[in-house]
């Protein structure tokens, strides 16, 4: 498959399936802490980067042979809005499954009319919202030039009032980037100015491009969670790990692990749950795609990753 992969198992969806809509890696950010990579193609030009009917196709051919799913994400390996073709495939999906259909953002183009009116047949949309600094987001997501945090911001906004469905703001917290006093508290009043549906925090849970970015504790997390609770007054959870599994979809195990990896790096035991298989075959399988060069392992934060090799 060269568009569909999963499903993931995901901190915030549950089994994910996933639709790649945008070529590794052409991104409108090229944030620190991103875990598929340096991007490649810094950019906010919108472009059809595949052919639709391939795409509908692959998908189609693909959905009957899942079983357990939760929801089906547009993500991948770039940022999806960038595909100006996404509205298309939003509507054609909607018509052959009942599952939820989501967005995964940064959040960057939502200024964009055209990009509010892409969006507006999904389910859920979400964006995210690392900092409310123009330093600070030009120190942690690095973003086009023509982009500043309070086009930013005003976007997220202006489609949350008119969004039928929900949006859910995502706020990844970096050690000792945007993990301040002040800078929660500005957060906080863009959460106010967005109003979303929820707000989940994260940290750094994998490698990602610079090895500086690093994951706040447990703690931290939870008490920066207790603060934007009392300064927002709406729903603001922090995101736990993925528990679910039994996955029962039928997979050729190696290609579906490799196309996994290739998208986000994953330790043995996101693996074995997402694919329903005890540890000795999934270490069997991962040996077999070492030997043929098509992945790498790497210690992050005391847990070994696994990635695909891009050639």
């Amino acid at each position: 498959m060269k568009y569909i992969y999963g499903p993931v198992p995901s901190r915030r969806l549950g089994l994910s399936l996933g639709i790649n809509i945008v070529p590794y890696k052409i991104c409108s950010y090229d944030c620190v802490y991103c875990e598929v990579g340096k991007t490649t193609n810094l950019t906010v030009k919108r472009e059809s980067f595949f052919p639709l009917k391939e795409i509908f196709q692959e998908f189609c051919d693909y959905i009957d042979k899942v079983g357990k799913l939760d929801y089906v994400t547009f993500s991948g390996s770039g940022e999806p809005t960038l595909n100006k073709d996404i509205g298309v495939l939003i509507n054609r999906v909607k018509d052959e499954t009942d599952k939820s259909i989501v967005v995964l953002t940064n959040g960057s183009l939502l200024w964009m009319d055209e990009v509010k009116e892409d969006l507006k047949n999904a389910d859920v949309i979400i964006p995210s919202l690392d900092t409310a600094d123009e330093n600070v987001f030009k120190m942690i997501n690095r973003p086009h030039p023509s982009l500043n945090i309070n086009k930013v911001i005003e976007g997220i906004k202006d489609f949350t009032q008119s969004f039928k469905g929900e949006l859910w703001l995502e706020i990844l917290f970096v050690r000792g980037m945007n993990d301040t006093e002040d800078e929660i508290k500005r957060l906080a009043e863009a959460i106010n100015v967005i109003n979303p549906f929820r707000v989940q925090l994260s940290t750094v849970t994998r490698p990602g491009v610079e090895d500086y970015a690093l994951p706040v504790g447990a703690e931290k997390l939870n008490s920066i969670k207790e603060e934007l609770s009392k300064l927002c007054h709406l729903p603001v959870e922090a995101i736990r790990e993925f528990d679910k599994s039994n996955v029962d979809f039928l997979v050729n195990l190696d290609k579906a692990v490799l196309k996994m990896i290739a998208i986000r790096p994953c330790t043995m035991g996101d693996l074995t749950r997402a694919f329903d298989v005890d540890e000795q075959t999934m270490k069997t399988t991962l040996e077999k795609l070492k030997e043929e060069r098509s992945i790498e392992q790497g210690l992050f934060s005391g847990k070994v990753f696994f990635k695909g090799l891009h050639r």
